[in-house]
């Protein structure tokens, strides 16, 4: 679970103070961007804000993602009520075409990975799949390529590096 989270639900001062800092904005741009004002954006904000710091708080994404959904929700909660300016069948046709853009861009930022894996080839492209996609320990992978337990994470780095400059020049290219 995110720090941030964390620090909130400890009851640390400084965290509230972080979290309006990153995160603020992003629920003031929903707000005001569908009819809204300061206030109201920081009353959104608020309210949410007492969500995240209860102790049985938990989410399955970034925290700056559930922030923003949830403000997004929140403030047509709030506008819905106000003037019933938003009916609920737009809300759930904007979301899912929402979530249906993340998994296009998520499927493709996938493909991106597994073919500058498939790239590398080798020892390189076993190494990662072994590490990643069968969830194999250091020590299992040492023993399966007959290497030094250290060596393991070094040749690893060097492969996920050579992996991220393949990524960024396939982005360049094709971005």
């Amino acid at each position: 679970m995110d720090q941030l989270i964390n620090r909130l639900q400890a009851g640390d001062n400084s965290a509230v103070k972080d979290l309006y800092q990153q995160y603020y904005h992003h629920c003031k741009w929903v707000v005001l961007n569908n009819g809204g004002s300061n206030e109201e954006a920081q009353e959104v904000f608020f309210s949410l804000w007492e969500k995240v710091e209860r102790t049985n708080f938990t989410i399955n994404s970034t925290l700056k993602g559930y922030l923003y959904n949830a403000c997004k929700y929140q403030w047509w909660d709030v506008k819905k009520k106000s003037d019933n300016a938003v009916s609920l069948e737009v809300a759930h046709n904007v979301a899912y075409e929402e979530e249906r853009e993340e998994k296009i861009h998520q499927e493709e930022r996938y493909k991106l990975l597994y073919s500058c894996i498939e790239e590398l080839g080798g020892e390189c492209e076993q190494l990662l799949e072994q590490t990643y996609f069968e969830n194999l320990s250091d020590k299992e992978i040492a023993s399966v390529f007959k290497l030094k337990l250290n060596y393991v994470r070094i040749k690893r780095k060097r492969c996920m590096d050579r992996v991220k400059k393949c990524v960024r020049q396939k982005q360049k290219y094709h971005g």
